[in-house]
């Protein structure tokens, strides 16, 4: 799993080495290198926005959409490494705007002007998402212990493969008998005063 993330980190590691190895470079929600801006998670009114300008058409349709086109040709932002040197206020600027703004709307203004975003989703949109359990790799069991949850599947598929089955976990315990009975031959009285005895 961590050979298939490791590209991933192509503008970590761009941001590593060309700053003399100072550390794990957190950059939170910016770009991994701090060579985009604006590059961010901005607040809405009902949640939260990503907006990734990876260019100049980007930023100049941003400003557009935020009904500020003079930023673009604001010495402070006319170009990327500008914007890169003022992140702050840029953030500033862009939060501001999308501060404003209902998410499903601003995604559909920023998409229109082709504009890389995504709505960011809270824990109940992303457990309840339709195309996920459509595809059978989320799906809600009713728990022993917790009740009603949803549980992921394998998001690998293999032709002619059905899907494996959702059994909620077992409690503590449960399989001491099988397990050291069956398994690896202990009598019940053996097993018994491991119980006796809080071991098992």
């Amino acid at each position: 799993m961590q050979e298939a993330v490791y590209a991933s980190l192509a503008s970590n590691l761009g941001l590593y080495f060309s700053s003399a190895h100072r550390g794990s470079l957190r950059t939170g929600n910016r770009h991994g290198g701090l060579a985009e801006s604006p590059y961010n998670v901005y607040p809405t009114v009902d949640g939260w926005i990503a907006i990734l300008c990876a260019g100049e058409a980007h930023w100049r349709a941003l400003t557009l959409v935020m009904g500020r086109p003079e930023l673009a040709d604001d010495l402070r932002f006319s170009s990327l490494g500008a914007r890169v040197a003022h992140a702050d206020e840029v953030d500033a600027i862009v939060a501001d705007f999308t501060g404003t703004q209902h998410k499903g709307s601003l995604f559909e203004q920023l998409m229109a002007a082709h504009i890389p975003c995504a709505p960011v989703r809270d824990l109940e949109e992303v457990v309840n998402d339709e195309h996920m359990h459509a595809r059978g790799f989320l799906r809600w069991i009713d728990h022993p212990t917790l009740g009603r949850i949803v549980v992921p599947n394998s998001p690998l598929r293999f032709t002619g493969t059905p899907l494996t089955t959702h059994v909620p976990s077992r409690e503590l315990g449960a399989d001491n008998h099988a397990v050291y009975g069956a398994w690896l031959g202990l009598s019940e009285q053996a097993l018994a005063e491991l119980e006796h005895d809080g071991i098992i």
